[in-house]
């Protein structure tokens, strides 16, 4: 398996942790030093990420889908862009929120040779309809 072919698989990890409410598997895809970056906030790190999620996976169900457009690969860095669609649907009823946009994500190989993110700018924003 190429590495393109291993960042392709972990976005797939990443989707399906994050749809099943898989709090361990998303955390096992990210460096301990990871940084998320999305408008209108400022950066935060991989507990904030994890906090966030276990709280939000206890009252909405996500969706994922999307593909990397681009994966350019260089020794033990790399980056990927991607255009994403994501679906979260409240479990307690209500109005589905519909957002898309593109990502710019940065890879990290550990020293065990697995990729893990290492930084994420999100640009996602609500669908227009």
């Amino acid at each position: 398996m190429t590495d393109e072919d291993t960042i392709r698989d972990l976005q797939l990890k990443w989707f399906q942790a994050t749809m099943s409410g898989d709090v361990a598997g998303i955390a096992d895809l990210m460096t301990d030093d990871v940084a998320f970056l999305s408008p209108g906030r400022t950066p935060f790190g991989r507990q904030e990420f994890i906090d966030s999620f276990k709280a939000m996976k206890e009252h909405v169900a996500m969706n994922c889908d999307g593909e990397y457009t681009e994966i350019v690969v260089d020794g033990d860095l790399a980056y990927a862009t991607a255009r994403l669609e994501i679906t979260v649907t409240p479990k307690n009823g209500g109005a589905a929120k519909q957002l898309s946009g593109n990502a710019l994500s940065i890879f990290r190989r550990q020293p065990d040779g697995k990729w893990r993110l290492s930084r994420d700018a999100n640009l996602l924003t609500s669908k227009s309809t």
